[in-house]
């Protein structure tokens, strides 16, 4: 039996703690992830929830975005939950002006305040 998985939780924002215990009862060795070298270390990652306009301005500010877009498009398995999907979305349906995506899955979410949940709509990618 292989060593368990690496998996990052996104620590810029959001209930990175959480994510990170519950990885470790599963059985995968948890990481917070705020840099690009942290990212290189990881074989999967979780975008926790939060607040997706936030994590948005923080994954730029902290210059992971790009590294993020490039490891996701190149097949690394991701999870996102409430605003990480929204993260994880191909575009935004309502965002606020500059907000964008990383990419990944083929949904459209919502970036407004007290509505961070992803909307699918059948027929549009």
């Amino acid at each position: 039996m292989g060593s368990a998985p690496v998996i990052g939780v996104l620590a810029l924002q959001g209930d990175v703690a959480e994510h990170l215990r519950a990885l470790a009862r599963a059985g995968a060795t948890p990481v917070g992830v705020r840099r690009p070298d942290e990212l290189a270390a990881v074989d999967g990652l979780v975008i926790p929830g939060g607040e997706s306009t936030t994590m948005w301005k923080l994954t730029t500010a902290f210059e992971i975005a790009e590294p993020l877009r490039k490891r996701l498009s190149g097949g690394m398995p991701a999870f996102g939950s409430c605003a990480g999907m929204i993260m994880l979305a191909d575009r935004l349906l309502d965002g606020v002006p500059g907000q964008e995506t990383l990419g990944g899955i083929g949904l459209g979410g919502s970036g407004q305040r007290g509505s961070d949940r992803p909307r699918h709509r059948a027929g549009h990618r």
